[in-house]
Parts: structure tokens; sequence; C-alpha cells
């Protein structure tokens, strides 16, 4: 995807070092498969903003945007991560922390082990070729004289110098400056050109979407919300009159219990000690759909539907749970390598013990959906 940031008109911050702050994830964030006028493929996120952002009045709302584009650029030296250092990570697992929240701005910088270094193929690699003007010889004819060595407007007789370039018929070449070779106009001179993923993040102020989305649609997204109602009434402030919000999520599921107790087990507790805290309450909390209609009645939402329903779902092998069990545990990456078969053998045990097997030896796990369909009243 091609992103042009010239056409954002937000303050760019050039090439920031590694931010101070912890990385937005640490803040409570909604994504949102929202109708925004926004770049195109770009993932909306509704945070919501902590600590020194409430300062200024604002109530914590604003917009981050991440998206990547490819750039091929000229190599001028410096440290770069190759690709082969490993896979690139997850654009939402970079760091990006806004000089000042509640403010737009647009942060972009090498997304790392996406770096690429090879010759330029329009110089092969030298960083010049020949001179395109003079053909690599240093100089052209006079342009005055035409080659001819004598001076064009001399009518009454006699041989005089061209005054242009003193008799000798020739002058330096312009381009090249008598060097004979040009640098290229490709590398700059440099021979090698660098290709690299280039991620961009957009932070924009929330209000100036407030009252202009007809739908908005969330789906397995609030599980991970910690402060639900600000998300609810972020919702309520961006759609127009009229506007509906879908919303889907999971809550009360009994095999999230399992992340909890790896977390805390004292064999990987060392590893996760920095995120336990984090691992959110609302996957094991028992909530009713009567609590969700409340309050959502209570914010002014017109409920059309608020259910809770119970599901169970049977996987086809350990293979296939384990892999199922990894995908919705995030921090896994946070486990090395060389025991990273000890942690998916334990995992699968804890899964298992919560979710049970059938009589054929496959796991089933349990689990609670909540299904939202609100309007905003006209």
């Amino acid at each position: 995807m091609s992103v042009d940031i010239r056409r954002l008109s937000l303050p760019v911050i050039e090439y920031l070092k590694r931010p101070t702050l912890y990385s937005l994830r640490k803040i409570d964030d909604e994504p949102q498969k929202c109708s925004l006028p926004s770049i195109p493929e770009i993932t909306e996120k509704e945070i919501r903003g902590r600590g020194e952002g409430s300062h200024d009045g604002s109530d914590g709302k604003f917009t981050e945007r991440r998206a990547t584009c490819e750039i091929t650029e000229p190599y001028t030296g410096g440290p770069w991560e190759k690709d082969e250092d490993g896979d690139p990570p997850d654009i939402y697992d970079v760091p990006a922390t806004p000089p000042e929240y509640f403010k737009s701005y647009v942060y972009h910088q090498e997304l790392p082990c996406s770096t690429e270094i090879f010759d330029c193929e329009e110089c092969d690699g030298e960083g010049s070729y020949e001179c395109p003007t003079c053909f690599g010889q240093g100089w052209e004819f006079c342009v005055y004289c035409r080659g001819n060595k004598w001076n064009p407007l001399y009518v009454d007789g006699g041989d005089f110098d061209c005054i242009k370039c003193d008799g000798s018929g020739e002058r330096t070449c312009w381009d090249c400056n008598g060097d004979e070779d040009v640098d290229c106009k490709v590398c700059g001179g440099a021979g090698e050109m660098k290709t690299y993923t280039r991620l961009l993040v957009i932070w924009t102020s929330v209000e100036c979407w407030e009252g202009t989305l007809n739908k908005v649609i969330s789906t397995w997204c609030f599980q991970f919300i910690k402060d639900q109602q600000i998300a609810f009434r972020n919702i309520y402030n961006l759609l127009r009159p009229g506007g509906e919000a879908a919303i889907l999520f999971e809550i009360n599921s009994s095999y999230h219990v399992c992340y909890e107790e790896i977390m805390k087990s004292p064999k990987w507790n060392t590893i996760f000690e920095s995120v336990a805290a984090e691992y959110p309450e609302i996957c094991t909390q028992n909530v009713n759909a009567a609590h969700y209609k409340q309050l959502l009645t209570e914010m002014g939402f017109k409920v059309v539907m608020c259910t809770k329903k119970q599901k169970s779902f049977t996987f086809s092998s350990d293979d296939d749970c384990i892999g199922y069990a990894l995908s919705m545990f995030a921090w896994h990456k946070k486990v090395p390598d060389e025991r990273m078969e000890e942690f998916r053998s334990d995992l699968l045990q804890e899964f298992s013990k919560y979710g049970g097997r059938e009589s054929n030896g496959r796991i089933t796990i349990h689990y609670s959906l909540m299904n939202i369909l609100v309007k905003k009243p006209s």
C-alpha cells in the first residue's frame, strides 16, 4: 500500500529515537472496523489515554492508525537490521508514543528486520556511469564556433580565434565537468540501494469524527478493553443520530483461566511477571446481559438486542488446539525459542484441564458471546 505523508495535514515527527515512554499497547485500546474517511487499509483504534494526558481538559480520546509502505532509497551507510535477522514484528508491537497526547501527529520509522541492501541496477554498483552528454570524452564541441575554432562573427577577413573556446574548437563538458563520468541519478553516487518497510503511525483526535459515522462494527475486540464504559461512550459520540453499532465480544469463558495459571506458575512467572496484571479480567468475569443493557440505556442508546449465548467448540486435533491457544495469547512471544516446545506442552495441558476432552480424545472449549445491537436515537 502506498501512503503519501504530504497529503496528511498533521505535524510529522522525523525518525524519532526509541520512545522514552512505554508502548501505546500499555494504554487501554479499542480496535474497531469503522467506516471512517481515512487512509485505505489502515486499522482504526480508539485509544484511552491515562496519566498526564488528561490535564488539558480532554476526555482522553484520540485515534491511532497504523500502516506500512515499501521504500527504496540510496544507502549511504549506517546500521541496519537485515531481514535474515528474523521476522519483522507486528506493526502494533512496535513501540510508538506521541510526543503529546490528544494532539495530531504522524510518526514514521523503519520496521525492524525488513531491510535489504543491494547494488544499484542503474550503475551496476559503481555509483557512476559514462556521461551521456559527452559520451565519456570529458569535452564537447564549442557551440559558438561549432568546432571551427574561428570567430564566426568576423567578416572583414583574417583568422581570429573563437572568443568562447580560445580557438580550441571544444570546451569542457558542462554535465560531468571534464570527469568523463557522472554520479548515478538513481543511487546518488552511493552504488547501493536500500529497501525497507516503513511504518506509519498517525494520531488524530477522535473529536473530529464525532457525529459522522452511520455504522460501527466491532468483533472480538471489547474483551481486551479494561474500561468498556469509555469505549461505549466513544461509539455513542462517533455515531450520528440514527446511527447503529453492532458489537460482538467474548465474555466469561472458563478456558481463559489457563492463561492466568500459566503466567502465575513458578515455572513461567519470571517470564510473564511484567504483563500478568494486564490480562483482561472481562474474559473470566461472570457478567450477564442485563448489566450491559442497563449500561447502554443509561448512556442514551436504544438497545435493539443484547443477549449472552453459551457456545462450545471441539478441536479436530491437539495441534489445532495449541495453535488456537497461542493465537489468543500474544504474550507467548516472550518465551525463548529453546523453551517454546516445553511451553506449548504445558499450555496444552492447562487448556485441556479447563476445556475438557470428549470421549474421542478431542479437546472441547466452552465460552460465552455477548451480542449487542444498539441505535443512537434520531
